[in-house]
């Protein structure tokens, strides 16, 4: 009898069970014990619904440990010898979901291998069908669970891995953790990252997978952020929203606190830290022996639908995190109005760079001076109206919204376009020049990523050498092979070669008539005739033509992209990108057809493309007049904001219009309070912590 494969075995679907084609899974997702933990994986999957509508399977991988005299936990079986199960799994069906939780509790300070080994033996016995019967399996994080995953799949799966983890560097530290992440992102169809910053550690990591590794951001539930009534004046109100750990700064933050009262000790100071953890009897003490015990408020984990008022009740956001991915609650503090102060710490240098330009937002270094948090909140802009506000949340949200993220999700997760999208591309126009595909490597990600934020890309290739990699949704314009084919070259060749060559091959007939006498030496004539020809059509190539035709190329070859319809017809563009070192004829002469465009050299990022947005919005007036009741445009969303509720984006589904903006009465707003980055903290083989939303990880 042949023995049967035990994951063979464990694969085999169960009669009567359901199994869907879309499997998310994650080590974080909201419990009954810890509802904020996880809430931006449930927010992408109801993202990612709005499009999907069948329905989605999460594994929850948790792998929280378990204290020796805490009570059993629900569903956890006990053996015959009355031993707890090291493993066990319970299913709920959730509004957005079926969850099914695995329990595999370890160590925090398991070694990475390690965790991914535990989480892979739990997915094999409490959720293998699952995994296997999926058509699309998308594992946030790389590791533990996306290397665990990897090895699992059945050949034809789609697989996905969504990368929230400040903690990448680490787990390329360990050897055997970092082998098996390569080898899952190998594995992958697609790697997605949220933001450039992330994708670039990936990138350096993963290079040989470096094409299919895309940012796209954590979607921002713009509708339960509200815009403030006023915009801020005195920034005497500071609020921080967040896990109290050490990675937060926020013992920092006090300081700088404890030195802006000292400067003006009779104004009325106030800091509010919503959030809790370890830190908090430590701070507690320290602000006691501050003399700021009165002046200071422990607000604790609040629920979702009270944040939103401590958004708009406040005068700033102070954020100094050692490190963030992404950073949720920075957009939704900008989003509703309220200015930020934040360390440069990966993640918000892309999403604050708009708030940055308007003076809504202040860096700082990391680690930072106390003294110079102080300074930096002062600095902060005090006369800010709101049109301004309105203008800096419509960008916003035409980046990071539900609609805007729903379509690239469903583009990237299930590997095509939404057939009725949210969102269509804007009126922003980007010209990218560059020459073959060295010069396309570099600039193809910002490419990739100004498309996603709803701009139209016109690449012009000079050297026609990408044709075949250019990514959907881009205008490709080349110029063919001007150096073989041009009129310069033909007049040359015609000359001083194909014409002697004719006139040689006519002397080479009639020397064949001649007498025998003479036909040797008329042979010998002929050959010196037809080597001094082809010396002298090589001399020509080299120093007639060659020569001449440098200081002329680059003309030609912007007459003829000029000549394309994509250029011929564009009667505004707002950018133009050169992707090489030298100035060429096709970007001095875009620039000298539309000055108003904007030239950027080399490399771009999400942040350009964000403050390219925002001057391209303001030119086109699609921002202003908002008291007034005329429209304020959202990039890229199709949403009027100004319009009436419930007005159409496109055929399809409906994206929710912005209340705030359409100046209905403001909603309580619901604002999640979990951060990726810090609830990483509790992955598999790291201490967890209760944490707030910035969609990173520690």
């Amino acid at each position: 009898m042949t023995d049967v494969n035990p994951l063979t075995l464990a694969a085999q679907p169960v009669p009567g069970e359901r199994y869907d084609d879309l499997v998310v899974v994650t080590p974080w997702y909201p419990t009954a014990e810890n509802p904020m933990w996880g809430n931006f994986v449930r927010d992408a999957v109801t993202t990612l619904r709005r499009h999907h509508t069948d329905p989605v399977t999460v594994i929850h991988v948790d792998s929280t440990p378990v204290a020796e005299d805490a009570p059993a936990e629900e569903g956890r079986p006990v053996g015959e010898d009355g031993v707890p199960a090291a493993t066990w799994s319970t299913v709920t069906e959730r509004p957005e979901a079926r969850v099914v939780h695995v329990r595999a509790p370890m160590d925090p300070m398991t070694p990475r291998h390690e965790a991914i080994d535990v989480q892979r033996a739990a997915l094999i016995a409490h959720a293998l069908p699952h995994i296997t019967q999926a058509t699309c399996v998308n594992a946030h994080v790389g590791a533990p669970t996306g290397a665990a995953v990897a090895p699992l799949l059945a050949r034809p799966t789609r697989f996905v891995i969504t990368e929230h983890a400040t903690y990448v560097r680490a787990v390329f530290a360990d050897l055997d953790a970092g082998s098996d992440y390569r080898a899952a992102v190998a594995r992958a169809q697609a790697v997605i990252a949220v933001g450039d910053e992330a994708a670039g550690v990936l990138r350096r990591y993963c290079g040989q997978q470096a094409e299919i590794i895309r940012a796209v951001p954590n979607p921002v539930r713009f509708d339960d952020v509200p815009l403030r009534d006023a915009p801020m004046r005195e920034p005497l109100r500071w609020l921080y929203v967040g896990s109290l750990i050490e990675r937060k700064g926020v013992d920092k933050l006090v300081e700088s606190f404890a030195i802006a009262v000292a400067r003006d000790p009779d104004r009325p100071w106030h800091l509010t830290l919503v959030g809790d953890g370890p830190m908090r009897e430590q701070l507690t003490e320290r602000i006691a022996e501050l003399g700021l015990a009165d002046k200071v408020t422990f607000a604790g984990i609040v629920a979702p639908a009270e944040v939103g008022s401590y958004l708009r009740t406040h005068d700033v956001l102070v954020h100094l995190s050692a490190y963030e991915t992404f950073g949720i609650t920075l957009i939704e503090a900008a989003a509703s109005g309220l200015p930020v102060v934040v360390t440069k710490c990966g993640g918000p240098e892309e999403t604050m760079a708009l708030p940055e330009d308007v003076g809504m937002c202040v860096f700082v270094p990391r680690d930072p001076e106390p003294a110079a948090v102080a300074d930096a909140v002062a600095s902060l802009r005090r006369d800010m109206s709101l049109d301004e506000l309105r203008h800096v949340r419509g960008v916003l949200r035409g980046f990071y919204g539900e609609e805007r993220v729903a379509d690239l999700l469903h583009t990237h997760v299930l590997g095509s376009p939404a057939e009725h999208p949210f969102t269509e591309q804007g009126d922003l126009r980007i010209v990218v020049v560059y020459q073959g595909l060295v010069q396309w490597r570099r600039l193809m990600h910002g490419i990739q990523r100004a498309i996603d934020m709803g701009a139209q890309v016109v690449a012009v290739d000079l050297e026609s050498m990408t044709a075949g990699v250019i990514p959907p949704g881009m205008s490709l314009v080349t110029v063919g092979q001007p150096d073989r084919y041009n009129a310069l070259h033909r007049v040359e060749r015609a000359v001083v070669d194909r014409a002697p060559r004719a006139v040689l091959r006519g002397a080479g007939k009639v020397v064949e008539k001649l007498p025998d006498n003479r036909r040797g030496e008329a042979r010998k004539l002929l050959a010196r005739a037809e080597t001094f020809h082809a010396r002298a059509a090589g001399f020509s190539e080299r120093q007639l033509y060659r020569r001449p035709w440098l200081l002329v190329r680059g003309l030609v070859m912007a007459r003829r992209a000029e000549s394309q319809p994509e250029l011929y017809t564009a009667d505004r563009i707002d950018v133009v990108v050169h992707g090489g070192t030298r100035f060429t004829q096709l970007t001095y002469r875009l620039l000298k057809k539309h000055p108003e465009a904007e030239y950027h050299s080399g490399v771009f990022t999400a942040r350009h493309v964000a403050r390219w947005w925002a001057e391209a919005l303001k030119k086109s007036d699609k921002v202003e007049g908002a008291d007034t009741g005329e429209s304020v445009t959202d990039p890229g969303v199709g949403v009027d904001v100004g319009a009436a509720a419930g007005a159409p984006v496109k055929a399809g589904p409906q994206p929710p219009v912005d209340a705030a903006d359409a100046a209905a009465p403001a909603a309580p707003a619901s604002v999640l309070t979990t951060d990726a980055s810090d609830a990483v903290s509790a992955a598999p083989g790291r201490p967890a912590d209760d944490s707030t939303r910035s969609g990173g990880t520690a």
